[in-house]
């Protein structure tokens, strides 16, 4: 449960559930998610972000095969999938403070 809990933004994983390229900023633990360059990628800075957008409008196979990685990555964040690893973390929450 603890790995769903390392990223809170669904908006990369939407982006990447419609198999498109996903460029998001670099965040803590999304390694620990998902494949950096492969599954999706990552920017630092405004430079490097105008950079990557560069880089993948030029290079359509490659903003295609992550896109690709991308949607296969995103199945097991689906909220069919995730709804039981939430609710089930909300009920020990509550009886973590219910038993104090």
């Amino acid at each position: 449960c603890s790995q769903y809990s390392r990223y809170i933004s669904d908006r990369p994983i939407m982006g990447m559930m419609c198999g498109k390229l996903v460029l998001t900023n670099t965040q803590t633990n999304l390694d620990s998610l998902f494949n950096i360059g492969g599954d999706l990628d990552t920017y630092s800075d405004l430079q490097n972000l105008i950079l990557k957008v560069k880089y993948y409008l030029d290079i359509e196979h490659k903003r295609k095969e992550i896109g690709n990685n991308a949607f296969i990555a995103s199945e097991k964040y689906s909220m069919r999938k995730m709804f039981p690893v939430f609710f089930e973390r909300a009920l020990t929450i509550k009886q973590n403070k219910i038993n104090g």
